[in-house]
């Protein structure tokens, strides 16, 4: 038996189990059986066999628990058409859901990987758990650390003498850090304390 619930988990502290990093290293490759084997920083290892066949796609997941037991998975593999209309794209079929995802996670102490709809208990979005006075400094400071990640790479603005999407899109982060610099200041989003004090010094 897993461990009890302890607390809320969340999608950043979770063991995940993406799709596209098992293409990008070649764990899943078409027409070919692979074995390989996965660590979270030192944690117990996952030891994958990948089976990715034209009528035949899934993995096979060996995992051993730190009190020593061990459990198995098959997660079914599924692919759709590429909406570029060349090739198909690869979904994990959630063993316990059966929906469709690109990512996988093990969370709550649970044998095996899921969606994050899966679980008994609501795997968070680190955002879902911000109280409600700081949900607008959060979208703040989350749309400004995307800014500055886009400002660190190459910065053509234009192509064919038209903007390019890089460009479309930062003018849209720096029009929604304007909105939400003026939203984290608004009477909704201050301490009722703070107004008090506020209030008293008007």
């Amino acid at each position: 038996m897993g461990r009890p619930y302890t607390g809320a988990d969340y999608t950043t502290s979770a063991r995940k189990l993406k799709l596209r990093d098992l293409l990008r290293e070649g764990v899943l490759h078409m027409g070919e059986k692979v074995e390989a084997v996965l660590s979270w920083g030192g944690s117990p290892t996952v030891r994958i066999r990948s089976t990715y066949l034209p009528k035949e796609k899934f993995l096979e997941l060996t995992y051993q628990d730190q009190d020593g037991t061990s459990w198995t998975q098959r997660v079914e593999l599924t692919t759709l058409p590429s909406n570029l209309g060349r090739g198909e794209v690869v979904y994990f079929l959630c063993p316990r859901s059966g929906k469709r995802c690109r990512i996988l996670y093990q969370a709550y102490h649970s044998r095996g990987f899921y969606h994050r709809e899966a679980f008994s208990y609501r795997l968070y979005y680190p955002s879902q758990a911000v109280g409600k006075l700081e949900r607008a400094n959060d979208r703040y400071h989350r749309a400004e650390a995307q800014l500055m990640a886009m400002d660190r790479t190459r910065k053509q603005e234009t192509y064919q003498g038209k903007p390019t999407r890089r460009t479309l899109k930062r003018e849209k982060l720096l029009s929604q850090l304007e909105e939400l610099d003026n939203l984290r200041w608004s009477p909704e989003y201050i301490p009722k304390r703070l107004q008090a004090v506020l209030r008293e010094l008007l």
